[in-house]
């Protein structure tokens, strides 16, 4: 069974936290939450704009890797992994490098073509101008 785990920013210290996640709409417009794993979960605010899903994929260091990394690929340089209709990519400015159908082709691909997670978006954006 896949796991399921998001991770976002807290709005207060813009730290990372990781766990289930709620979402909820208002007036003010939509809140995200991520609920912290453990008996008594606790409910912490983040910035919706930082939720991102692990993909259920780890690089070849053991590392997760959600949506949002920027991830090296062998042969075809950095790639920033999304989803989008349905399944996990990673895509760089010029194409789409490697589409994901399911989780053995997944497991495949990030065995052979992920080096490592060398960032995200959120932390690292300069890693994209490269």
């Amino acid at each position: 069974m896949r796991e399921i785990e998001f991770r976002g920013k807290r709005e207060d210290d813009w730290e990372w936290v990781y766990g289930g996640i709620l979402h909820y709409g208002n007036s003010a417009g939509e809140h995200a939450y991520i609920i912290a794993a453990g008996l008594l979960p606790q409910y912490t605010k983040v910035d919706p704009d930082t939720v991102g899903q692990y993909t259920g994929l780890k690089d070849r260091d053991g590392v997760k890797i959600f949506e949002g990394d920027i991830i090296n690929l062998f042969g075809w340089g950095q790639g920033v992994v999304i989803f989008s209709n349905g399944n996990y990519m990673a895509h760089n400015r010029l194409r789409y490098i490697l589409h994901f159908e399911d989780e053995t082709y997944h497991d495949q691909l990030i065995g052979i073509y992920t080096k490592e997670v060398i960032g995200n978006i959120h932390d690292n954006p300069e890693l994209l101008e490269k």
